[in-house]
């Protein structure tokens, strides 16, 4: 502890700093002792004639204040003929890699708001545990992998007809689009991909400003299997079968229109029809003609006007202005069945349950940026596909409210390689052990065996004693 007279002589900064750290030794060493003393109770209390104690191993898991290293015990598991650590598993010591799930969930958090580099110096700074850039990176990459295999295990259950979705809609909406990303190559200039985004839902609640049943997808997929994907996720939540009506919003990509379920209405998302508008169109008068039909639903006299303004100008002198007026004409002409409202399109719209209201969409541009746009343009950021994609599924998952199961889903199996700066001595999942180190000396145990508390006389041992007792 410090004295009163070395307190005069730092500032507040220094001595929060000092607490900080030992706060977190003390978190490490209550943490050491609660773990060894449980694995004491596990062992008395085992099934003996199951479980057959083998040896006692060291390991070090990394936790929100810090490193932690315990001893636990290795048993052999008659019944399931294989190694186990009783205490892992009544713990539920969910770990990503030697990670603890907690500071997992820091890590992960950290790094779908901002930079890894900077997400790295937050933990660092804000937990006791040092972290580096692509340490925070490994550990997203791995998350990334156990929220698609949970994805394509979704695509399983939909193909097999075993889809758990119990929410009923009678009519569901859904919106995408897509955010072009640099891509890292070696080229100097390399071609931009397009990280796919979409947002189910099943209305707004009354106020109008929230979407009710709210669930987004990302990812870098080809558009076949993100179609698929979409359409898993909506059946995970939704009892389709009660469905009356789908509707689509987009911007008239293929990939959007072509979606997985046929038996849907098309709508041409007004944002991008009014962008276009006014970037192909610069007469202002013209440009109002055109809004007012729009705006009317008159989708024939709309084209009739752009067509008589590209003749009108198509004298040879006028090519930027003609050729970007035939672009509109062509983009609006090509979506002709997305022109109208889809409240006109579908004719009659299934009455909206009591706390929901059906209005227009356009939602998707607002969720590209919010999500993605912020954290994943600008600032000459370039991605591997596999990096982009793996972090859209972090965002997605997050803004679903599924990431913290998704990392407490990851039971310890996943590991940091060693050349990774997050990593350390790589642990042996009790399976493995007999394997890479062979039976083991039977006097190890006796050797590691902790000492009683009673005994120890360490700086919190006086806590830690009124614990015991």
């Amino acid at each position: 502890m410090i004295e009163v007279k070395e307190l005069l002589e730092i500032s507040f900064e220094e001595l929060e700093k000092k607490i900080f750290s030992f706060i977190c030794d003390m978190g490490k060493e209550i943490t050491i002792y609660l773990l060894q003393q449980l694995d004491e109770h596990l062992m008395k209390n085992r099934d003996r004639k199951r479980y057959i104690s083998k040896q006692t191993r060291m390991v070090t898991i990394k936790t929100v204040y810090g490193e932690v290293e315990y001893a636990r015990r290795m048993y052999y598991d008659r019944e399931e003929q294989r190694y186990v650590y009783l205490l892992d598993d009544n713990m539920q010591m969910e770990r990503i890699g030697s990670i603890s799930s907690n500071l997992a969930k820091r890590i992960a958090e950290a790094s779908i708001d901002m930079s890894y580099r900077k997400a790295a110096s937050t933990i660092s700074k804000t937990t006791g545990q040092s972290i580096s850039s692509h340490g925070a990176w490994n550990v997203v990459q791995q998350i990334g992998d156990v929220i698609q295999a949970e994805e394509k295990e979704l695509l399983r259950d939909m193909k097999k007809d075993e889809t758990s979705g119990t929410e009923e809609a009678k009519v569901i909406f859904m919106e995408a689009d897509g955010v072009h990303l640099h891509i890292q190559k070696d080229k100097k200039k390399a071609p931009s991909k397009e990280l796919k985004l979409s947002t189910i839902y099943d209305g707004w609640v009354c106020d109008g400003k929230r979407l009710h049943n709210k669930k987004v997808f990302a990812g870098m997929e080809k558009a076949d299997i993100f179609n698929q994907k979409t359409e898993a996720l909506i059946q995970s939540v939704y009892d389709t079968s009660v469905t009356e009506l789908r509707v689509v919003n987009g911007d008239g990509a293929s990939w959007i229109k072509n979606t997985y379920e046929p038996d849907r209405i098309f709508q041409l998302d007004r944002f991008h029809i009014k962008q276009e508008i006014t970037r192909c169109i610069s007469n202002k008068h013209i440009q109002r003609m055109i809004f007012e039909r729009l705006h009317d639903n008159k989708i024939d006299e709309m084209l009739e006007v752009i067509k008589t303004y590209i003749n009108s100008i198509d004298d040879g002198t006028n090519e930027s202005d003609v050729k970007k007026a035939k672009n509109l004409f062509n983009y609006l002409f090509n979506n002709y069945d997305g022109l109208l409202p889809w409240q006109l399109q579908a004719g009659i719209v299934p009455e909206a349950p009591e706390g929901i209201t059906y209005k227009n969409m356009g939602v998707q541009e607002n969720q590209n940026c919010s999500l993605v746009c912020m954290r994943m343009k600008g600032r000459k950021m370039r991605w591997s596909i596999n990096g982009a994609n793996n972090l859209a599924k972090l965002i997605y998952m997050k803004e679903n409210g599924d990431l913290d199961r998704i990392i407490e889903k990851a039971d310890g199996k996943i590991l940091i390689p060693d050349e990774i700066d997050l990593s350390m001595d790589k642990v042996l999942s009790a399976d493995k052990i007999k394997e890479k180190v062979g039976k083991g000396n039977k006097w190890m145990e006796l050797i590691q065996a902790t000492m009683p508390m009673i005994k120890y006389n360490g700086p919190y041992a006086d806590l830690l004693r009124s614990l015991e007792r």
